[in-house]
């Protein structure tokens, strides 16, 4: 018990010490770091005090250092812009040089690089007001620079428009003078346009251009004047045998011969003299729009920009447009030849009517070019007036000896089938200047008007006939020829609008004349009618004499006569046997076995009756 008493007391000594040992570290320990605290604070208070000093050192340093680089700086801008100025005097004094010594001509890349470097020795000057003087003069310099431009533009314009061969122009239209566009290609009115296009690029980006622009619009207006003169020169440059057509239909005939789409007929020569006024004004039409295109493209790589491609195209094409557009209306005015070339011009005029009234409009010519519509149409529609009006008072004397289709009725059948084919210019031109609006209407009407009109006309012609036989088969002829074409199926569809019985009308007329015109064959077959209470044997012989009398006269009087319709002369041929070949036949057959002799009364028999009748409208026999 004392030993473990012991013990723990000896333990508990020991942690005392322990204990005694660690406080007394902690104590030296608390005394060293209040020794470095206190040293801290004095290095502290010191380092504070040496940079108050330093800053009171430094600042005013620092101040005089910025100054010392603001002035550097000052130093070598300063140094920048005399070195500027000295190029740019430089620069200027070379190209008063060039201006004074030299032109565009020489050299024309470094006179525009010249240009451009004083160009921006202004803009330099400009922002210095001590150097306005200088930039006066650089102005001055400049600005005869520009004058310089100006006049090599107006001179390599000169040099380089080209007028376009009138053959080439030609060679671009088809028969309706209409623009063949893959033709265009080899088409040229500018030889080299490239020195120009630096010029106008260059002066448009820097300069006026308003004075190249004037340049420009003259000359290639007047090239455009020059190119259709040409035109009308070469129509009047020709042969004594080709003074009377016109050039154009000379060059138009030629081209399509040797392309191979059209061969010279006898009387083409005729018919281009009369239309040559026309077919002159449709070329002058047809060229000034390939020659607007032309302008158009050349002037897109010259300025390059689109408002002034603009402004430079309506400066030239106002004139030749005014010039055009007064000609061809004093022609129309004044023509008097043929409906066809009115009626291609009427075409031509819609088929380019926007192209036209947009060009008119853009140059303020918008009066002239709806004074020339308006004469293509009231010309158009006065036209097709005349020809009711013609056939309503033909009073010419005019009848084919034989019978066949009068001229009237060729003429007035083709000019329906040339109204029917051009139906949509026609009822356009009528919309104009007649309906108001009822095109379609007054369409169909007017083609029963045309043949209303041709039929009286006939008819006072058939009564100019003495054979009252010839008459009839002159109507028949004319009838059957004009219902042959209403069969065309643009007339036909036409005519079905409103009048759809017309056809049955025709087929009616021809039945009553030839039933008119077979009289005169029923007159040699009378004769075979017996009268009672006559000596057969005499009343044989009599019949027999009167059929050679009749039959030789009718066919004496019938020898010229003619049936141009191929099938109704068959018909007609046909009805002829029924009314003569098979009554005569019967005869002979019933009157062979007579005891009596008769053979010297028999001039024809069956088979020579045949061939006279198959010989009928026959021109050969």
């Amino acid at each position: 018990m004392a030993s473990a008493t012991s013990s723990a007391l000896d333990e508990m000594q020991r942690k005392l010490i322990r204990e005694e040992e660690y406080l007394k570290d902690v104590k030296d320990s608390l005394a060293k770091s209040k020794e470095l605290r206190t040293n801290i604070s004095s290095i502290l208070d010191n380092f504070q005090e040496r940079i108050g000093r330093l800053n009171e050192t430094i600042t005013p340093l620092y101040q005089k250092t910025s100054v010392i680089q603001q002035k550097q700086q000052n130093v070598k801008k300063l140094l920048n812009i005399i070195d500027a100025s000295i190029q740019f005097y430089g620069k200027t004094m070379e190209l008063e040089n060039t201006v004074r010594d030299g032109s565009p001509a020489q050299n024309l890349d470094e006179f525009l690089e010249k240009m451009e470097s004083l160009k921006e020795a202004m803009a330099f000057f400009k922002s210095h007001r001590a150097y306005e003087s200088q930039r006066e003069n650089m102005k001055q310099t400049f600005e005869s620079g520009c004058t310089c431009l100006e006049s090599e533009f107006a001179t390599l314009i000169k040099t380089e428009t080209t007028p376009l061969d009138p053959m080439k122009i030609v060679d671009c239209l088809d028969d309706d003078y209409e623009l063949l566009h893959f033709r265009l290609t080899g088409l040229k009115t500018l030889k080299n346009p490239e020195k120009l296009t630096k010029i106008a690029r260059w002066m448009f980006k820097n300069a006026s251009i308003a004075t190249i622009r004037a340049k420009y619009a003259a000359v290639r207006s007047e090239n455009i004047n020059k190119t259709l003169k040409l035109i009308i020169e070469q129509q009047s440059v020709l042969t004594p045998t080709q003074s009377r057509v016109s050039k154009s239909a000379l060059l138009k005939t030629a081209l399509k011969k040797a392309a191979g789409r059209q061969s010279i007929q006898p009387g083409e020569n005729l018919d281009a003299s009369k239309d040559a006024p026309v077919n002159s004004a449709l070329l002058l039409l047809a060229s000034f729009l390939i020659l607007t295109q032309q302008e158009t493209d050349v002037s897109t790589i010259v300025f390059e920009d689109v408002s002034e491609v603009a402004n430079v195209f309506r400066e030239t094409i106002a004139k030749p447009l005014n010039n055009v557009l007064e000609r061809c209306t004093v022609i129309l005015e004044q023509y008097e030849g043929s409906f066809a070339s009115v009626l291609t011009m009427a075409r031509f005029a819609l088929r380019n009517l926007n192209q036209l009234q947009s060009l008119a409009e853009n140059v303020n010519e918008s009066a002239t070019y709806l004074a020339f519509n308006r004469t293509v149409f009231k010309k158009t529609s006065q036209m097709i007036s005349d020809c009711i009006d013609k056939l309503s008072n033909d009073n010419g004397r005019f009848i084919p000896n034989d019978g066949n289709v009068h001229q009237v009725t060729a003429e007035t059948i083709n000019f329906l089938k040339m109204l029917a084919k051009n139906r949509p210019t026609v009822s356009q031109v009528l919309e104009v200047t007649i309906t108001g609006g009822r095109s379609s209407a007054h369409f169909s009407k007017l083609f029963a008007q045309i043949l209303a009109a041709l039929g009286l006309n006939l008819k006072n012609k058939a009564a100019s006939y003495q054979d009252e036989y010839l008459s009839a088969l002159f109507m028949l002829n004319n009838l059957n020829y004009i219902h042959s074409c209403l069969q065309d199926e643009a007339i036909h569809l036409i005519l079905a609008e409103r009048h759809d019985q017309l056809s049955t009308f025709y087929r009616s007329e021809i039945k009553t004349y030839l039933s008119k015109y077979l009289e005169c064959w029923s007159k040699v077959t009378a004769v075979f009618n017996l009268a009672e209470g006559v000596d057969e044997r005499k009343a044989v012989r009599y019949c027999y004499s009167n059929f050679n009398r009749e039959f030789d006269a009718v066919v004496d009087s019938q020898k010229n006569f003619c049936v141009a319709d191929v099938q109704m002369a068959r018909e007609i041929r046909r009805s002829v046997k029924d009314l003569v070949l098979r009554p005569y036949a019967d005869f002979c057959s019933r009157h062979t076995n007579d005891s009596y002799s008769i053979d010297r009364q028999l001039k024809y028999d069956v088979e020579s009756i045949e061939i006279i009748i198959n010989r009928l409208f026959d021109a050969s026999s």
